[in-house]
């Protein structure tokens, strides 16, 4: 393998945040996989670390010079998994896949290049997150590098195992040392449901979410919300949130008045109430003590109305109460 142990691959690995599109990526005689084995490299290795922002499937680019049509290949590990990667020209080219990605977690992974013809060149390596847009390296590859640092994103609301109801806004925060901030997505439970959120200035974006669907986000379930913020040819996730979708809590304002407090727990724990199954009773209020649905009024719905974020306070808010607002 021509100079590659001379390289200075510290440099020459890039991760980007575009989807690469063109030519081929080959594995064993096959047209894409992974090599059954990975073979031994009488050509000499390079090792490196490769930081992974964000977990997904990766294409992966190489700028390869084959030196003939027998000796044009070389073998990347990517962990414990390995591809052959075949030249399909004469000059330095860039290869890749349209048809195949790595999947990788985030983190750090182990990338070797084990050199298996003679006189084959590898100039560089850049893995780009499959998905929408593209880039295609030209040149050096240069064009398909980020060009600043990446952006910096937390999820503002809801926040750690708050609750949602039907309708909720989404919140996030997300700043750039130097350039902008082009895009923030918020993925739901890792990307069940995703949506591009609308900035409202100085680096706040939010979304209006509907989580009415009853199936997809049953009552009393819990999910979790990740936002993602693109910039600089780059995409960085926050960390995740853990929220509840909890329409009862909305409910136990058994008497409307704005505010969970003793008047609707006086009235749950009423011997004409508690233990009765809502159907069988008259009055509005009293039925809407059954705030779980299971058609009983007991001690799981208490549980419900007597929560620390909904037990005298304002309905969607932290903001405390102490009687009607």
């Amino acid at each position: 393998m021509k100079n590659l142990a001379k390289l200075n691959y510290a440099t020459k690995f890039a991760l980007v945040a575009f989807l690469a599109i063109a030519v081929q990526l080959v594995a064993g005689h096959s047209k894409v996989g992974a090599v059954a084995s990975c073979p031994a490299a009488p050509y000499g290795t390079v090792t490196q670390t490769l930081p992974v922002p964000t977990a997904g499937n990766y294409m992966v680019w190489a700028r390869i010079l084959r030196s003939d049509a027998t000796n044009n290949s070389f073998v990347l590990k990517i962990d414990n998994t390995c591809y052959t990667v075949t030249a399909t020209d004469a000059n330095w080219d860039w290869v890749s896949s349209t048809t195949a990605s790595v999947p990788l977690t985030a983190g750090s992974h182990n990338i070797v290049l084990l050199g298996t013809q003679p006189n084959v060149g590898v100039d560089r390596l850049i893995f780009t997150p499959a998905g929408s847009g593209a880039c295609t390296p030209t040149g050096l590859g240069d064009n398909c590098v980020p060009s600043g640092p990446a952006p910096v994103v937390d999820v503002t609301a809801p926040s750690s195992f708050d609750d949602a109801r039907n309708a909720y806004t989404l919140k996030a925060h997300a700043t750039i040392g130097s350039g902008s901030v082009d895009q923030v997505t918020f993925k739901i439970d890792s990307g069940a449901a995703t949506a591009a959120a609308t900035s409202t200035g100085s680096g706040n974006y939010t979304l209006s979410f509907d989580f009415s669907n009853t199936t997809t986000y049953p009552n009393r379930s819990i999910h979790t919300i990740t936002a993602v913020a693109d910039g600089n040819g780059q995409s960085t996730s926050s960390d995740a949130v853990t929220f509840y979708v909890n329409r009862s809590f909305k409910q136990a304002d058994l008497d409307q008045d704005g505010c969970v407090d003793a008047a609707d727990h006086s009235t749950l724990i009423l011997p004409t109430v508690y233990g009765k199954d809502p159907s069988t009773l008259t009055d509005p209020v009293q039925k809407r003590a059954n705030l779980n649905g299971d058609n009983i009024i007991d001690a799981g719905d208490n549980s419900i109305m007597i929560l620390p974020n909904v037990y005298n306070h304002q309905l969607g808010s932290a903001v405390a109460c102490t009687g009607p607002v």
